[in-house]
């Protein structure tokens, strides 16, 4: 198997690592400020299920958990050619660092939505959440256009 070079670990573990701490920051900052309970489940247009704001915080250390996943990725190997195929390290990266900012920018979201007086934060607003999520995978799209070494 292959070293990964140091632009593969910026990549594939730094960008989220930041994406996540900024994330688990802005919520401990937030949370002081939220309403005892939340909305965390929407059926439609009502919400289906509320709970406390502090469950947000395993979405981010999830969305890690996805970033460790697609790191994980890097290293499989091709079964028929018994190589890494550097199309599929590309991609493991991008969908995984593009699904860590969407789950976090969504927890973030879903926190700033209910901290006003009117807490209305409905899927519209954490449709937002696909912004930061095509931005950081155009990112990382960027940084991987040539082969992941």
């Amino acid at each position: 198997m292959q070293q990964k070079s140091r632009r593969t670990i910026f990549i594939a573990l730094v960008i989220p690592g930041i994406v996540t701490a900024a994330t688990l920051v802005t919520m401990l900052i937030l949370l002081p400020h939220a309403p005892s309970e939340i909305v965390m489940q929407w059926s439609g247009d009502e919400p289906s299920r509320y709970g406390h704001p502090a469950e947000l915080l395993f979405v981010p250390l999830i969305a890690a958990g996805i970033s460790l996943i697609a790191w994980a990725a890097l290293g499989s190997v091709n079964l028929n050619t018994g190589s890494q195929s550097p199309n599929s390290q590309r991609i493991a990266i991008i969908i995984g660092n593009a699904i860590n900012a969407a789950l976090c920018a969504t927890a973030v979201i879903m926190l700033v939505t209910q901290l006003g007086s009117n807490a209305d934060g409905g899927l519209s607003g954490i449709l937002i959440a696909l912004i930061p999520a095509a931005a950081v995978g155009l990112l990382t799209f960027a940084l991987v256009r040539r082969p992941v070494e």
